[in-house]
């Protein structure tokens, strides 16, 4: 048969060690050292592809917008898992080519995860791809926005 990714956000978010639930809009009013100009906002997951495999739009279109939303304001990350809210810093270079986007998580046993990406701002389409292999350190930082098996690759559009 046919196998596919039926991978709930909240799963994806956990997997990232990101959460969800704030509300929140608009550019920051405050300076957050890391943070990157012009990512501020409230945006809707689009698309994902967790290790190499894409979610179906099915699946997708079942999730609740709380379910698909991710909020960035200043130097803080947050997005969709219901009730159990999380939120993680990030440290962004946008003079880098690609831009890069490091996240820094809190996990329930009290170890600090971090996360290396790239991340590219296309109109109001952002697009992350952050490694996703198991430690506390993540692996090397990905090099391009393609699916591969070490790679959580997301596509959210500024609401």
């Amino acid at each position: 048969g046919v196998q596919t990714c039926a991978l709930p956000i909240y799963a994806v978010c956990l997997i990232l060690a990101m959460g969800c639930g704030k509300n929140g809009t608009g550019p920051s009013q405050s300076s957050h050292p890391g943070s990157a100009p012009g990512l501020d906002g409230t945006y809707r997951i689009t698309a994902i592809d967790v290790n190499g495999k894409k979610m179906p739009d099915d699946a997708m279109a079942k999730m609740t917008e709380a379910e698909r939303t991710v909020v960035i304001k200043g130097d803080t990350f947050s997005g969709g898992v219901g009730s159990g809210q999380t939120e993680d810093k990030f440290k962004a270079d946008p003079s880098m080519t690609p831009a890069e986007i490091d996240f820094t998580s809190q996990l329930p046993n009290g170890i600090t995860r971090r996360r290396y990406g790239i991340y590219k701002l296309d109109d109001d389409v952002l697009t992350l791809a952050v490694t996703n292999a198991p430690g506390p350190q993540g692996a090397d930082r990905p090099r391009d926005f393609n699916p591969s098996q070490t790679v959580i690759l997301m596509t959210m559009k500024r609401q």
